[in-house]
């Protein structure tokens, strides 16, 4: 009987965790989820964590993002993505999340290994209760990082 109530106790806390968890960690989930999805190849599951109204730093909107991911999965396997120094700020139904993302796989055709590391800063907004992400960026580390590797006359204009 002891051992009953003691399960019982465990499921509850368990289930009082979940149901009660800090928007932060509803965050961090949905990048947990994502996560997940991109070393699965699940493109449904990043259809739903990725918002209708999302754009990024590289011009891509929902639908692009959707098709480079469909290329990307074709071109690379054995994804293993690392994520470190996050740090989430929560404001009503907005979020933002500063990340460093170390990502790692094989290129298709030639078995070769890549890995790139990039400092992002994500945007969230909640949709019908669901955290989504609306906005990347690249953080500062990786602009200056990308200043770095590609410099570039910042007193001459651009010519476009």
């Amino acid at each position: 009987m002891k051992q009953l109530y003691l399960v019982l106790l465990l499921f509850i806390l368990l289930f009082s965790c979940t149901l009660f968890q800090s928007q932060e960690q509803q965050v961090w989930r949905t990048i947990q989820r994502g996560k997940n999805a991109v070393e699965k190849e699940n493109l449904s599951v990043l259809e739903e964590i990725v918002a209708e109204n999302y754009q990024d730093h590289w011009g891509r909107d929902y639908h692009r993002l959707m098709r480079w991911f469909e290329s990307y999965f074709q071109y690379y396997h054995n994804i293993k993505i690392y994520t470190t120094n996050q740090t989430i700020t929560v404001y009503q139904n907005r979020a933002i999340c500063e990340i460093k993302i170390r990502l790692y796989g094989t290129f298709t055709s030639t078995n070769e290994l890549i890995g790139d590391e990039i400092y992002l800063t994500l945007f969230f907004e909640k949709h019908n209760k669901q955290w989504q992400v609306s906005r990347v960026l690249p953080s500062k580390q990786t602009r200056d990082i990308e200043l770095v590797n590609n410099p570039v006359d910042l007193f001459k204009p651009n010519r476009h």
